[in-house]
């Protein structure tokens, strides 16, 4: 028994940082999760798209929660720190460049709108569900509802008016709303 013990603890050992990172990799895309890089004359920038929110972002910390629960990652790589943050730097160095990522961010977004509920799509005028395809960082603290809005105007007005008086005071409001009929 004793040696059999040993020789497991020898066999975990021999994954290491990358090893593990690599099945940590695997079983989040399997569970949905996407990773992208861009190259540092871009700013460098690492993201992953979480499907439970549907968006991307560059959060260690709620990625460190998957580490904690992933069933393939040896015990160490679950509960300490440091060979989380090795783990990280490793997956960070596996993770794929994306020439494109900021060109891809505008188009993908362009005439959309993120809600809690799912992504507005402004030239379909239909609710659309989330997918790593779209690259939203942040979406709406609210839910849709197309319905609601039926008999009022529209959507895209109320949705208008909305942005609007998030971003301007009162008197700059009613001013745009004057010269541009919204």
């Amino acid at each position: 028994m004793f040696g059999e013990e040993d020789e497991k603890d020898t066999a975990e050992e021999e994954l290491g940082d990358r090893g593990n990172a690599k099945l940590f990799y695997e079983y989040m895309e399997k569970e949905g999760h996407k990773f992208l890089r861009c190259e540092k004359r871009d700013g460098g920038g690492w993201y992953w798209y979480n499907p439970n929110k549907g968006t991307w972002g560059d959060d260690e910390g709620s990625l460190r929660g998957f580490m904690d629960e992933c069933p393939v990652l040896e015990h160490k790589y679950r509960t300490s720190t440091h060979h989380q943050n090795a783990l990280m730097v490793q997956l960070k160095s596996m993770t794929e460049i994306d020439d494109e990522l900021h060109v891809r961010y505008f188009n993908t977004t362009k005439k959309k709108l993120a809600f809690q509920n799912g992504i507005y799509d402004f030239d379909t005028k239909k609710l659309i569900p989330f997918s790593h395809e779209y690259f939203f960082v942040f979406k709406a603290p609210i839910n849709l509802e197309l319905d609601k809005y039926a008999g009022f105007g529209g959507l895209e007005q109320q949705v208008r008016k909305s942005f609007l008086r998030t971003f301007m005071t009162k008197c700059q409001v009613k001013a745009y709303l004057k010269t541009n009929a919204v």
